[in-house]
């Protein structure tokens, strides 16, 4: 018998996953089904992160959901870590979260985009029960609903080379146990590689990189996520430059997502605007999912450019790589054929605002490019910031009015693609957007390399939230901590509700 389950093996291994596979998968849905989700997708990224009691644990229950390390450790009077850990201390930080699972029972969605997200694995311990209560809080809301997991691709060395690799992990890739902690140094190519605050990017190639996202994805499928982004999937080693790994590591995933019973199904994807094949020429992700790349209009009338930027539109550049009209077809990993796989758009937060030149980001932030289309990043940052920023800086009149038009707009573009339309995302995360200043108010200040600010869907509530200052009808733009909130935007819901209810 065991001759007979190694051999089945060592068939999985040889990436002959092809329409015989597909078949004989225990848990599929239809494309009727996997076009509902992807079209009443509500993006709320990192909403687990919420998840931060002043009690440290999750209330009634031993669960520690606050770091003791993020907790304890000294952080400078004024700076960004002591201001989110008053928020902590103080219940903000909770009440946000209850207003925010209000938020998801009324409007319903069908899938969270990016829901348990957790960027690097500094508070690994502490994240994965903060995502075990964020699955078990949405499913009282509605059971049917889709939680989605983020395997990222930047690792802490310190936290996850503490980690022993489970008995199931080695079976999985057909390897004796050795009884030992995930390695690091087996999962890069050098030590310097992508190094940051005793991180670095796992790159795909390695087999230990290969056993350590397969066991954080089936540790999320344990927990009841549905679906799993492996996010920016170019970072670890392209599916077109490592098809065989991405191929074994997701078809091992799936095979211990058929016989979970957490789960009635589980949704593949990664940031891609073509999508990729697996060794056997199928498609390997269930959808698509690529950022939305609004593209500058500077001449519109209707919202000329102003301190944080203008007008955009959503257009199929020949010399702008985006999704529309890209994605690859094939047989879907469901058992289906399509001419395009189904996706998704959303805004994302991740582009400098100019790499060539990043002192010159205060003069540029908010102000359209002088030369479009020169340089691909140039599609990639509208007014020189990212997409989520761009957005969540606008007035509520004209942030309203785009996403109607970009619900509209997608569809006419490529009718296979849905909006994540979005209720919860970290802005300005390039590190040249706002300096984090200290209790001297500005004399002194320092980059930091972390997202200082969340743009939130919900309405304004007294002073939990408060709307940023403003400049005339826009909000303040110079990039003052002091006197910038850690949140923006505002006020979508209705509008959210309103395309939700044309569908």
């Amino acid at each position: 018998m065991k001759s007979l389950f190694s051999a089945f093996l060592c068939l999985l291994i040889s990436g002959n996953f092809g329409l015989a596979r597909a078949q004989n998968r225990q848990k599929t849905i239809s494309r009727p089904q996997l076009e509902r989700y992807l079209s009443r997708t509500l993006d709320v990224q990192g909403l687990s992160d919420l998840i931060k009691h002043p009690s440290f644990l999750y209330p009634g229950t031993a669960d520690r959901i606050v770091s003791r390390l993020s907790w304890e450790s000294p952080a400078a009077p004024c700076s960004i870590a002591e201001i989110w850990r008053g928020e902590i201390r103080s219940g903000r930080t909770w009440a946000r979260y209850q207003k925010m699972l209000a938020l998801v029972e009324r409007l319903q969605p069908a899938m969270l985009l990016d829901a348990v997200n957790l960027w690097g694995t500094w508070e690994l311990e502490e994240h994965l029960n903060r995502a075990r209560h964020l699955v078990m809080d949405v499913k009282k809301i509605n059971p049917d609903m889709v939680v989605m997991g983020v395997p990222n691709e930047h690792v802490n060395a310190g936290i996850v080379g503490a980690r022993e690799i489970p008995q199931y992990v080695w079976d999985a890739f057909d390897l004796p146990n050795e009884r030992r902690s995930f390695d690091c140094l087996q999962m890069r190519d050098s030590l310097t590689q992508n190094d940051c605050n005793n991180g670095f990017t796992a790159q795909i190639k390695h087999l230990e990189t290969q056993m350590y996202y397969y066991w954080l994805a089936t540790t999320y499928i344990r927990l009841g996520c549905e679906a799993i982004s492996f996010s920016a999937i170019n970072w670890t080693g392209s599916p077109d430059d490592y098809r065989a790994e991405w191929t074994g590591v997701i078809h091992r995933i799936r095979q211990y997502a058929d016989t979970c019973a957490a789960v009635r199904f589980v949704l593949f994807t990664g940031h891609s605007a073509t999508g990729f094949y697996d060794t056997s020429g199928n498609l390997l992700f269930d959808f698509h999912i690529e950022p939305l790349r609004p593209t500058e209009a500077p001449r519109d009338p209707a919202y000329p450019p102003g301190p944080n930027g203008g007008a955009a539109v959503l257009t199929a550049q020949p010399l702008c790589p985006t999704i529309y009209g890209n994605g690859l077809g094939g047989l879907n990993p469901n058992g289906w054929r399509c001419d395009r796989n189904p996706g998704l758009v959303y805004f994302d937060n991740y582009m400098d605002s100019d790499p060539d030149n990043p002192a010159a980001a205060f003069e540029l932030w908010g102000q359209p490019h002088k030369a479009r289309r020169r340089k691909p990043w140039a599609c990639w940052n509208p007014y020189h910031l990212d997409e989520i920023s761009w957005f969540a800086l606008q007035t509520k009149a004209y942030r309203d009015s785009f996403l109607r038009y970009a619900a509209r707009r997608i569809p006419e573009l490529d009718t296979n693609l849905h909006l994540a339309l979005p209720a919860k995302r970290g802005v300005a995360a390039g590190t040249d957007k706002y300096t984090e200043y200290t209790c001297d108010k500005g004399d002194h200040y320092h980059p930091k390399e972390w997202w200082p600010a969340d743009y939130f869907a919900l309405d304004p509530d007294g002073d939990l939230f408060p709307e940023p200052p403003r400049v005339g009808n826009y909000f303040f733009a110079q990039p003052d901590r002091m006197r910038l909130p850690l949140w923006g935007g505002y006020g979508q819901e209705g509008v959210i509700r309103e395309i939700w209810g044309e569908k």
